[in-house]
């Protein structure tokens, strides 16, 4: 599995963070026609808008990343936010108080703290951040493993939902169902995004279509509730999974995941342990392209698995055979049975289609 993502200026429409909020003056009162600007701080890009009548100012579409906000007008010192760190899909409101000072010549410096409480929406949402799926160890690297621990959300995580017939460890899958539950909710309410852009499957609700590797995993914003009307597919858990972009420094990671029989145990119904060998190359890499403008990031995954499976199953005795015929001789069951005890079909009772609908069917034309 390989991913690449570029970053411009141009295409921050794919996110949906955003930074708003007042610009007062010592009194309190709102300063209309004050200069913000924002620079993110991995990047180095700034935007720049004036404050409304109202002393409002916003920056929607703004990526995860930590950013200095600074507030100039004539008759105030300049001030200056650092650190304002923006989650994935989160609205900060970051209000900015200035003081009496000429505007250049004084400047009022102060490094952003982190609000106990998020104010500006009303949702119920938890943030796995990039550290967590880095140090948490996660069966088959599947990074939705730690979904469930968010409060509200309970569930085993490592597949699940309408794709059972996909469902496994790991995340190696074109249709992953993610077995969690949001709330009570059913598995198939649950609706995924990455990027903030729909990657639930227009086939089975509860089944995510793309699964970005964990190297390429910034952070993942779960929302089980009073999230916006705009994500309201479904009524469970709304899960958007934020990549990596690159930044203007050089900054990559790479891993090697090892885990055979030896390492397992047993299960009460096998006489031996399955054969099991499995080693995953984890690599990313991301960097400027041209400082301040474009970046890029890069990750893949490569698996190599030797797995042996074994499986309980129900064999039919003789007594057992002889009960069916007796209480459902004319069963469709009864009658394999009977005529193959081996319960073996052998190849020469085998008929096609064609042989069964007669040469008619052949396709020729005449």
């Amino acid at each position: 599995m390989i991913a690449v993502s570029l970053d411009s200026p141009k295409a921050w429409a794919q996110f949906t963070s955003s930074i708003d909020g007042t610009v007062t003056d010592p009194s309190g009162a709102v300063v209309p026609g004050a200069s913000v600007t924002i620079t993110n701080e991995d990047t180095g890009i700034s935007q720049t808008v004036q404050t409304s009548t109202a002393g409002y100012y916003r920056f929607p579409s703004l990526s995860a990343s930590p950013y200095t906000v600074k507030v100039a007008v004539t008759g105030f010192k300049t001030k200056v936010l650092e650190h304002v760190r923006l989650q994935a899909a989160q609205t900060k409101t970051v209000n900015v108080a200035l003081e009496l000072g000429a505007a250049g010549a004084e400047q009022v410096t102060v490094t952003a703290e982190a609000p106990l409480v998020e104010t500006a929406e009303g949702r119920v949402s938890g943030l796995i951040e990039e550290n967590q799926v880095k140090d948490i160890p996660l069966i088959g690297r599947n990074f939705f493993n730690l979904v469930v621990l968010t409060p509200g959300v309970t569930g085993l995580a490592s597949g699940g939902g309408n794709a059972y017939a996909q469902a496994t460890g790991d995340i190696y899958n074109n249709e992953f169902g993610v077995n969690m539950h949001a709330n009570g909710a059913r598995t198939e309410s649950n609706s995924f995004l990455v990027d903030s852009e729909s990657v639930t499957s227009s086939q089975r609700n509860g089944v995510a279509n793309v699964n970005p590797n964990t190297e390429n995993v910034q952070e993942v914003r779960v929302s089980v509730n009073n999230f916006s009307a705009e994500y309201g597919r479904n009524a469970g858990a709304l899960v958007n999974i934020i990549t990596k972009s690159g930044t203007n420094d050089w900054h990559g990671s790479v891993g090697t995941y090892y885990s055979n029989d030896s390492l397992q145990e047993k299960n009460v119904f096998q006489s031996s342990i399955p054969n099991f060998k499995r080693t995953e190359y984890a690599w990313g890499l991301g960097g400027p392209i041209r400082k301040d403008h474009t970046f890029f990031f890069l990750s893949g995954d490569v698996l190599r698995s030797n797995v042996a499976f074994s499986k309980a199953a129900s064999v039919l005795t003789p007594q057992f055979i002889q009960f069916m015929q007796q209480a459902r001789p004319n069963n469709v069951s009864t009658y394999v049975a009977k005529t193959f005890p081996s319960i073996v079909v052998p190849d020469r009772s085998f008929q096609t289609a064609g042989q069964l609908l007669g040469a008619g069917c052949s396709g020729s034309e005449s």
